[in-house]
C-alpha cells in the first residue's frame, strides 16, 4: 500500500527523524512483487540509481552510511 496524507515530524540531536502524527487522506495498492524484483526495475532506471539501488534505499529510510549512524 501506498499511503497518501499529512504527516508532522520531529528530529532529535542526532538527525534521527520520528514521525509524529499522520492522517491519511487516501492510498493505493502497490503491485504484489518481490523485493529482487523491484530492485532489477530500479536499476533500470537511468540516472543516480544505478547499480546502487538498494545503498540509495537505505540512505533514504536510514540517512547516508558514513555519517556516524552505524551504517545500514
Amino acid at each position: 500500500m501506498r499511503l497518501v496524507g499529512r504527516g508532522r515530524w520531529s528530529r532529535d540531536a542526532d538527525g534521527v527523524w520520528t514521525l509524529e502524527d499522520f492522517k491519511i487522506e487516501s492510498f493505493q495498492p502497490l503491485k504484489d512483487a518481490p523485493l529482487s524484483e523491484a530492485l532489477t526495475e530500479l536499476r533500470a532506471v537511468k540516472g543516480e540509481w544505478g547499480e546502487n539501488a538498494l545503498d540509495e534505499l537505505g540512505d533514504i529510510r536510514h540517512g547516508p552510511r558514513g555519517k556516524g549512524n552505524g551504517g545500514h
